[in-house]
């Protein structure tokens, strides 16, 4: 299938300031019915858009135009960061608002111990069985260590994140992409002081949107097969939501990319790198939380009092599961693993034929925000702040959409 044209690299970039706006809006304002359709469907553009049109926009910014808006975004993110430790300063860790970082700390303070991080936490709400998967919380081991807050881990992760996606190479991409991730960036750091600060004030959001901008690195720039292994093991060992969009990607490289020996190599050592840490961190001896996770969740959704707190938590967010959930927990959990379980595979099916040696790596970018786009959506917990994830590769898209490849790079494209 040819394109069928060009699409302004703005235009793109239009569709991601606004999926940045809305997010964090939508956590305090507007009609949540509306904005979720609106915030899926720009998610869906920016997934699909790239691969059906071609990005005609080919001038690389000047030396001193790079250096400019390189300048631009130290300033962003100092100015950001500064205003964001202020409310952290202002708002002490409190469980009865967010108990994602006391969970985090308890389970930190056990290891030190020598104990089982993920047994029933009795410290918490009677008895909460951890649930988090260890690089969840092993970044935050120094915080706990050196008795600093541990919300400073997630600032400072993102930032690195962010600096290294858009410094690395800078000088390989469009003045208009580069643009347009200021903007970007910016607004969904404005917005999100403005109307959901929670997101870095009491959340552990930081980490997981650090390792996701090191997945998209590995594909961007680094496929050696140690970093792209250490970055596959972050992703795996923080959030269930990206074992699909794993399992495809060996499947693309193995089967597609003909790549074996590469696939083979990295793929022994995302299983030696998690091995690794589960023994470390001794969370190999509680197997069956992270097996039993969907039967937690029963629990919560049978009882009829949590039930009816849980459908209107649902209602309230700003994901799709308000408009297909209806009470019927094992059908709708059975339909949902489907969907996001084969949501990479129909990604490729679909988009197949738009797949060339220049865009791989786009298509491997795209088709990952396709994934988390289904899994977040029609997730039964749609916190706001787990979104982010799927916002951030947008943010990884465009570089890739951005960036012009020189003549080597595009003959030597080695996995």
């Amino acid at each position: 299938m040819k394109n069928f044209g060009s699409i302004p690299l703005f235009f793109f970039g239009f569709l991601i300031i606004s999926e940045s706006f809305i997010l964090p809006f939508t956590a305090r304002f507007g009609d949540i019915n509306t904005l979720s359709i609106l915030y899926f469907l720009t998610g869906l553009l920016i997934a699909i858009l790239p691969l059906i049109f071609k990005n005609p926009i080919h001038k690389i910014s000047t030396k001193k135009v790079s250096t400019l808006l390189s300048m631009v975004l130290l300033f962003i993110l100092s100015f950001s960061s500064f205003h964001f430790i202020i409310k952290i300063i202002d708002s002490p860790i409190n469980p009865n608002l967010g108990d994602m970082l006391p969970v985090i700390k308890i389970m930190n303070e056990r290891f030190l111990r020598g104990e089982l991080p993920n047994n029933i936490m009795y410290e918490l709400w009677g008895g909460a069985q951890a649930v988090y998967l260890p690089m969840m919380w092993l970044p935050y081991l120094p915080a706990i260590i050196f008795d600093f807050d541990m919300r400073y881990v997630s600032l400072f992760l993102f930032v690195a994140g962010v600096v290294s996606l858009f410094f690395i190479k800078n000088k390989e991409r469009n003045m208009i992409g580069s643009f347009v991730f200021l903007i970007a960036i910016a607004t969904i750091l404005a917005a999100t002081y403005r109307y959901y600060s929670y997101t870095f004030v009491y959340c552990q959001e930081g980490v997981v949107m650090f390792y996701y901008i090191l997945l998209s690195l590995s594909m961007l720039y680094f496929r050696n097969p140690f970093f792209s292994a250490a970055a596959i093991t972050f992703c795996l060992l923080s959030r269930y939501s990206f074992l699909p969009w794993m399992l495809f990607y060996f499947v693309w490289m193995f089967f597609f990319k003909n790549e074996k020996k590469w696939t083979i190599y990295t793929g022994s050592l995302v299983f030696l790198f998690s091995l690794s840490i589960m023994f470390f961190t001794k969370a190999i001896y509680n197997y069956e939380v992270f097996l039993n996770t969907e039967k937690t969740y029963m629990v919560a959704f049978s009882d009829s009092n949590r039930a009816l707190m849980m459908q209107s938590f649902i209602n309230e967010g700003i994901g799709l599961a308000k408009f297909f959930y209806h009470g019927n927990f094992k059908t709708y959990m059975l339909i949902f693993k489907l969907a996001y379980l084969f949501s990479p595979f129909l990604f490729f099916a679909v988009f197949y034929k738009k797949i060339t040696k220049q865009n791989e790596t786009l298509f491997l970018l795209c088709c990952l925000k396709f994934s988390l786009l289904i899994f977040y959506n029609f997730f039964l917990q749609p916190h706001h702040y787990l979104f982010y994830v799927s916002n951030i590769i947008s943010f990884s898209i465009l570089v890739a959409y951005s960036r012009i490849k020189t003549e080597e790079e595009k003959q030597n494209l080695i996995y």
